[in-house]
């Protein structure tokens, strides 16, 4: 159960590292607003990738894909 999410090439990284930031204060709103801890939202960064959400739980997975209106996201 996880989601990704694209992040930009180039700049020496700096856009990607923005972009990140923005969706991981994204994922902390997400999680304050439904009432999951951020601890049960595994993140990272997969080169070539982009930004992993791997989500503990399924039911904290089945809710984020109802409810996630931040940045577009792809399913895998």
């Amino acid at each position: 159960m996880q989601v990704r999410f694209k992040l930009p090439a180039g700049g020496s990284g700096i856009p990607a590292n923005m972009k990140s930031n923005h969706i991981q204060g994204e994922l902390v709103l997400w999680c304050a607003r439904y009432n999951y801890l951020y601890q049960d939202v595994s993140v990272s960064r997969v080169r070539g990738k982009g930004l992993v959400f791997r989500f503990k739980h399924e039911d904290i997975y089945n809710t984020f894909r109802l409810t996630w209106d931040g940045e577009e996201y792809v399913r895998y």
